[in-house]
């Protein structure tokens, strides 16, 4: 009887490490799972829209299809978004509740999720959804675009800030960001077309260096940002990059209002920002210094985080060999001592 007792309390010990064992796995594959259904239905959505758009291309615009005037609306929208954004000079960034409110309720042009896009990086195996808004809700369920920051809709200046967790209950979510490298590209799936960039700089800041999240005059970037070092949170780590392809099924003229706007909005943000973009020789070589401390210290961080992410990855997985061992070793012990 005490036997039974031993072998069924070990039967419960192990099946409870297993279930640590596995628990990221299933976790991380549920998220997978749940991501796409989501960005099917994205996917589905996308194709009906672009087919539509392509049949109603000649139409005047009283003839098209409340879905393909959704569309046109909200692609106007965001250029009017951009726009703002870069006048105002991005002010509400030091807002958290400014980046955590999306900056569209989608529903309001025909979306039956607040889903933007898809964001695709092969680097880091990542596939998601991507939200509108940092809310704790959205960052739950996969990337976000930071309230205050551009929409993708191809045109510049802009930089649309994505934003995830670095690991959450066991989904990899931006875990592995630190793999990235300068020349990687990152995809990302837009209503109205796909933008693929390529990243061109990697940095770590501090919490509240907003000025490195901001608006590039003369440029089209996606910035990657994510907490730093892992499992710490005292830093964020931000992969930047720029556009290098605009892959569109259908042309998006119909949609604008004046293409040489960009020009003129370059020229008006240049004028007005001239005073504030001047900084002394003096600051400059501070913030060399700072800068510099600031590498160091990130490469140490790289290194202690890559570390505690192999040993997440490898060490359930030797101690669950090890255990699968033990367990046959006994049992092997056991019938010896039988026979």
């Amino acid at each position: 009887m005490k036997r039974k007792i031993i072998s069924i309390i070990a039967i419960l010990i192990f099946l409870v490490g297993v279930g640590f064992f596995i628990y990221p796995y299933v976790m991380d594959s549920y998220a997978k799972y749940q991501n796409k259904k989501v960005m099917d239905c994205f996917k589905k959505d996308l194709a009906r829209m672009k087919k539509t758009m392509k049949e109603e291309a000649d139409l005047p615009d009283g003839a098209i299809s409340e879905e393909s005037s959704n569309l046109r609306r909200l692609y106007k929208d965001m250029q009017e978004y951009n726009q703002k954004i870069v006048q105002e000079g991005q002010e509400g960034l030091h807002d958290p509740f400014a980046y955590e409110t999306p900056a569209f309720d989608l529903r309001d042009y025909g979306f039956e999720n607040n889903v933007i896009g898809i964001i695709n990086i092969e680097k880091m195996d990542v596939s998601m959804p991507l939200y509108l808004g940092a809310s704790k809700e959205n960052m739950k369920m996969g990337a976000v675009v930071l309230g205050q920051t551009s929409m993708p809709i191809g045109e510049k200046p802009a930089n649309m800030v994505i934003a995830a967790h670095r690991g959450y209950r066991g989904i990899k979510m931006f875990r592995d960001i630190q793999n990235m490298e300068n020349g990687d590209v990152i995809q990302i799936i837009t209503p109205f077309s796909t933008l693929d960039y390529k990243v061109t700089e990697i940095k770590i800041i501090l919490p509240d260096d907003i000025d490195e999240i901001l608006i590039q005059e003369g440029k089209n970037l996606v910035t990657l940002m994510t907490c730093h070092p892992y499992t710490k949170n005292t830093h964020r780590y931000l992969v930047v990059a720029e556009l290098i392809d605009d892959h569109s099924d259908f042309q998006m003229d119909s949609f604008e209002n004046d293409n040489s706007r960009d020009d003129n909005n370059d020229e008006s943000v240049s004028e007005e920002n001239s005073d504030t973009q001047s900084v002394s020789t003096e600051k400059m070589i501070t913030d060399g210094k700072q800068k510099n401390n600031r590498e160091q210290d990130a490469d140490t961080d790289v290194i202690e985080s890559k570390r505690i992410i192999w040993l997440e990855t490898y060490v359930p997985i030797i101690g669950g060999v090890i255990v699968v061992l033990m367990i046959i070793l006994g049992i092997l012990t056991t019938q010896n001592k039988r026979s």
